[in-house]
């Protein structure tokens, strides 16, 4: 019994710490589990909404130790909510002409997508769900992308960055990718330096307030 209750424990374990599936330009891949993790350095939320249909969503961006291409590259981490009706069959994200990319999904509570797919010139990534396992009201979905973007290399994401959901049944909902709008990602030194900064800042306000 004890063996039998390791061995699950191995195999749980295992699925949570699947890295993703590298996906080129052209190419289709299935889901697969992924890790990822390290020192966000960037963040937005925001809310789509065509007719008929809202969607709350969030990007994440990290820099990761654990990262498929190398030590502290960046990671973009979606998470989608779908908070009104119709059912998205497709999210798609914008922004990677030029970088490698390994694909994924975290969190099997949200909808897992079927295949994932890449457009032929690398810049755009379609997560596609089954007919069975679309992002229903209510539910959500947590996408992951690895990418070898290295420090200032995430600035090309954010300025080219799209974000788009497709429900069949919403006109209007898939027809054109809207724009991600976060601001540049700046190297993790970069925060290290703003940290002192703002430090030195308010030990001046300090000694001005008290003199």
């Amino acid at each position: 019994m004890k063996n039998r209750l390791l061995t699950v424990c191995a195999l749980a374990f295992g699925s949570l710490t699947a890295y993703a599936t590298p996906l080129a330009p052209g190419g289709s891949v299935g889901p697969t589990a992924i890790n990822w993790g390290g020192s966000q350095v960037g963040f937005l939320f925001n809310t789509y909404t065509p007719p008929g249909l809202t969607v709350n969503y969030t990007e994440e961006i990290y820099v990761d130790p654990g990262n498929v291409y190398c030590s502290n590259c960046l990671d973009f981490v979606f998470t989608v909510n779908n908070r009104l009706t119709g059912a998205i069959t497709d999210v798609t994200v914008g922004g990677f002409a030029g970088f490698s990319t390994s694909v994924g999904y975290w969190n099997t509570f949200g909808a897992i997508p079927e295949s994932i797919s890449r457009s032929a010139d690398g810049s755009l990534i379609d997560f596609a769900y089954s007919a069975s396992d679309t992002i229903t009201p209510g539910q959500k979905s947590f996408l992951v992308i690895e990418t070898n973007a290295f420090g200032p290399d995430g600035i090309g994401f954010e300025d080219g960055g799209t974000v788009g959901f497709n429900d069949p049944g919403v006109a209007g909902s898939f027809d054109s990718l809207q724009p991600l709008g976060l601001a540049p990602v700046p190297e993790p030194s970069s925060f290290v330096l703003l940290g002192s900064g703002l430090l030195g800042l308010a030990a001046a306000a300090k000694r001005k307030l008290f003199a």
